[in-house]
C-alpha cells in the first residue's frame, strides 16, 4: 500500500520551477519557468534560473499579477499538493499579507471608476466606438 506524500519527507533540494508549481503559485511548470526567465522570481535577492536547487529557509520574492509575495520556504515538495498542504510549504509574514491587501484594494479603487453598459453594443454603438478609438488627433 502506498503512503500519501507528506511534507515531512521532503527531498534535500528541489528545482525552483517544480516547487513553484507544487506550491500552487503557477498552474504549470512551463508558466513557472517563463516567470523565472522573465525575472519575476528572485531567490535570496538574486535572479534565479528554473533549475536552481531550493533549500529550506531560502527566501523567494514572487511578482505575479502586479502583486508581490515575500515568502520563506519551510518545506520542499516535488509533487503538486492540495491547497492546504501547498500553503504549508511556505511562510509569509503578516506584513507581506497586509501590503498585498493594500495593493489589491488600490486596484479595486482604480477599477471602480469604470462603468460598462449592461447591454451588448449594437452595430451603431460599435461603429461610434471605433470612430473614437481610431480618430486621428489632427482631425
Amino acid at each position: 500500500m502506498k503512503s500519501k506524500t507528506s511534507i515531512t519527507q521532503s527531498p534535500p533540494s528541489c528545482r525552483l520551477d517544480t516547487w513553484l508549481w507544487a506550491s500552487r503559485f503557477f498552474k504549470s511548470r512551463k508558466l513557472a519557468t517563463e516567470a523565472i526567465k522573465a525575472g519575476h522570481i528572485s531567490l535570496n535577492g538574486q535572479k534565479a534560473k528554473p533549475g536552481k536547487g531550493l533549500k529550506i529557509r531560502d527566501q523567494l520574492t514572487i511578482r505575479k499579477h502586479q502583486l508581490q509575495y515575500h515568502i520563506d520556504i519551510i518545506a520542499l515538495s516535488e509533487k503538486r499538493l492540495s491547497a492546504p498542504l501547498a500553503q504549508a510549504l511556505y511562510f509569509e509574514s503578516e506584513e507581506g499579507k497586509f501590503n498585498r491587501e493594500i495593493q489589491l484594494n488600490a486596484q479595486k479603487e482604480l477599477r471602480s471608476g469604470l462603468s460598462f453598459d449592461r447591454n451588448k453594443p449594437n452595430k451603431r454603438d460599435r461603429s461610434s466606438m471605433l470612430k473614437v478609438k481610431y480618430q486621428h488627433p489632427d482631425d
